[in-house]
């Protein structure tokens, strides 16, 4: 709907949970939920593999960042009551993920009351590798030095 600039109806949940393998095209999707949901405070954002082929070919012409982008001015006013964001994946690539790091950052930017985004190791981790264990530790950090709106905001990597 949001690629097609169809209007979504408003979600009163205050829990949102999405499931999304985090490729390109996916974004417009997030971005169309989090514009649809203003009254939500948890937001657990499942990171899965994708079952289907790579849709590249479909969407050539799609840019994804420039779309989240020009959504951004909308999501200021409807972030504000997220208190809570929790992400879980599937792989360990993720955490280097572009877009990953886009929507993390989004999130800590705009998000004025969040209290909590708790990033979980992927379950490939549990027989971690030294090589996996410093990706991990090096987007950490990445990720804990981006400003965040809420002085309140915690980010925590539980191990």
């Amino acid at each position: 709907m949001s690629m097609k600039h169809l209007p979504s109806p408003l979600l009163k949940c205050k829990c949102l949970t999405m499931k999304t393998s985090l490729k390109r095209w996916d974004l417009a999707g997030i971005a169309n939920l989090l514009q649809s949901s203003p009254y939500v405070e948890t937001l657990v954002i499942d990171i899965i593999s994708s079952p289907l082929m790579d849709l590249e070919y479909l969407i050539r012409s799609y840019d994804e960042v420039k779309h989240w982008k020009l959504k951004e001015v909308y999501f200021k006013s409807l972030l504000q009551l997220l208190k809570n964001v929790k992400i879980c994946g599937f792989g360990e690539i993720f955490y280097t993920n572009e877009l990953f790091i886009l929507v993390v950052q989004f999130l800590l930017k705009n998000a004025k009351v969040l209290e909590k985004m708790v990033v979980t190791k992927p379950l490939v981790m549990q027989n971690q590798t030294r090589k996996m264990l410093c990706k991990f530790l090096q987007a950490a950090q990445k990720l804990l030095s981006f400003p965040r709106s809420s002085p309140r905001a915690v980010v925590m990597f539980p191990y």
